[in-house]
């Protein structure tokens, strides 16, 4: 319960804290969620557990030992593994382990999830001039959908969060363009599955020579051409972020069990709300004016993760890049379909409709926050609360 009371405290507490003093208690609703893993202890096997064991092994080392090919041909599968492709994580975690203590890994890796989606809500309810109400229910939203325990596997979430981030500053913002893709490349190195994200964000370059939907078409073969594609990439495994990613996808190309897969379809149901937020909101002008590319992004990451639907690791991971990337266009869902006046909730109505479509997804979101936060969350908090140690 350590942790579900936690989220639910901070919360909740954001639809209390009004006006000026939103901000700051924002940066503290991160700071205090992120600080959980001073006290959690990692379990044996589990991935922090592992990353603990190479801050170890990282800690007594020079700068220029850990990018020599001394820390490639270590015993240790996990070092020379990110030794050969990993170069980025490996250099982070090298400054870490010089911390008091291995805590602060999850820590920053929490600072990094919750701080960068926590501020994308804040800032586009800054731009589009959005109420308390909607910058409360968004990051209410995030806190229940965000798996705690998954933040101790550092590398993907974290990753997933800088691409989302920076897809929307490359895409919507407009920033430089050759900067973002060098920022998307120092993202790949923390984890490798990023690359798949770049490729699809280069699908966007193309829209004008090929139609969206041929390219989805394609994206719908990708599990077909996998076998092909690694194939030719085997032969270039000399190349180290080329062989971890070879050999990582071919972890996550396997199968879950029957019991895990039931779970998988769950979430799969919350990827199609996220579809449908996006599709509701894309008949709007001046929706597709501002998130055109960008939701067309979202719109490839949705189909490539349902094509790989039955590789457990890829399907479940990519739920993380689609709900950041859903942030700011669910802050203009909320902005622009539901209006709070005390405890009084009016939805906008299309179509003289007894029944607005934003009311029904706005009721599934909060059975969502519902589910998400006593159901999902509990499932794995329940066996995580022997983890902290006070």
């Amino acid at each position: 319960m350590i942790v579900l009371t936690t989220l639910l405290f901070y919360g909740f507490l954001a639809f209390l804290v009004k006006g000026r003093y939103q901000k700051a208690y924002l940066l503290v609703l991160v700071i205090g969620i992120s600080a959980l893993y001073f006290w959690y202890f990692a379990p044996e096997g589990s991935d922090l557990y592992r990353h603990y064991n190479m801050l170890q092994y990282l800690k007594g080392m020079s700068l220029s030992q850990v990018f020599s090919k001394t820390l490639v041909n270590s015993n240790d599968v996990l070092i020379s593994m990110y030794a050969e492709g990993a170069r980025v994580y490996l250099f982070l975690a090298y400054i870490i382990s010089f911390l008091p203590t291995y805590n602060f890994l999850p820590f920053i890796s929490g600072l990094i999830v919750y701080g960068l989606g926590v501020l994308r809500i804040y800032k586009e309810g800054e731009r589009i001039k959005a109420d308390h109400f909607t910058i409360s229910i968004t990051t209410l939203f995030f806190l229940a959908c965000v798996d705690f325990r998954s933040i101790s596997g550092i590398r993907n979430i974290t990753a997933y969060a800088l691409f989302a981030y920076i897809a929307y500053e490359d895409l919507v913002n407009k920033r430089n363009k050759v900067f973002c893709f060098l920022l998307y490349a120092i993202v790949a190195g923390i984890h490798n599955s990023v690359i798949i994200l770049i490729v699809l964000r280069m699908l966007i370059l193309i829209k004008k020579l090929l139609h969206p939907i041929a390219v989805s078409a394609i994206i719908l073969l990708f599990p077909m051409m996998a076998n092909g594609v690694f194939a030719i990439l085997g032969h270039f495994t000399n190349i180290g972020f080329i062989s971890l990613f070879v050999r990582k996808a071919s972890i996550y190309f396997a199968e879950g069990s029957p019991y895990i897969r039931l779970f998988a379809i769950v979430r799969g149901l919350i990827m199609v709300f996220y579809l449908l937020i996006y599709l509701y909101c894309n008949k709007s002008v001046d929706f597709k004016k501002r998130y055109g590319e960008f939701g067309l992004l979202f719109v490839y990451i949705f189909i490539y993760t349902f094509a790989f639907r039955f590789q457990y690791d890829i399907f479940m991971r990519n739920e993380l890049v689609l709900l950041f990337m859903l942030l700011p266009m669910l802050v203009y869902f909320y902005h622009n379909n539901i209006k709070v006046k005390g405890l009084t909730i009016t939805f906008t109505k299309m179509n003289n409709r007894t029944i607005s479509v934003g009311s029904i997804l706005f009721c599934i979101s909060i059975l969502i926050i519902v589910l998400s936060l006593f159901f999902y969350q509990r499932y794995f908090y329940g066996s995580i609360n022997e983890c902290f140690v006070f």
